[in-house]
């Protein structure tokens, strides 16, 4: 039960974060038979985003957009907030009640280790994490 997958995956979420929060405006280019193609400053919004290019590009920067990214990101720090309560709950429980949780808090080391493989290129990333 790794006290270093925690850690390990709040840094990569909260480096989403910052990058994510970083306050500034997207350039998109619009595709357009009649005018061509022209830069076009967006918001963080999708339809805008999509509306102005109009192309799976568009559709890709949107997919991407600050607010989205810190939602996406807001599930899987609750998980991993989730999973070290059930591990504080488990060292401090009694034998009997520890053989009772052992399968959860399995389980949820694994859901963690299957997250933490998407960020497998950090020097601080563990290969006993890929299993």
């Amino acid at each position: 039960m790794s006290n270093g997958l925690i850690g390990f995956l709040r840094a990569r979420y909260d480096e989403e974060a910052v990058l994510a929060s970083s306050g500034e405006t997207w350039t998109a280019f619009e595709e357009n038979e009649r005018t061509g193609t022209r830069r076009v400053d967006v918001d963080y919004s999708i339809e805008r985003v999509v509306a102005c290019t109009r192309s799976w590009r568009g559709e890709h920067i949107a997919r991407h957009d600050p607010a989205r990214v810190l939602r996406r990101i807001e599930a899987p720090r609750r998980a991993v907030d989730a999973y070290e309560c059930a591990l504080t709950a488990y060292a401090h429980a009694e034998q009997s009640v520890r053989d009772l949780m052992t399968g959860a808090v399995n389980s949820w080391e694994h859901v963690l280790r299957l997250a933490a493989q998407v960020y497998d290129d950090p020097p601080d990333f563990k290969e006993e994490w890929r299993s």
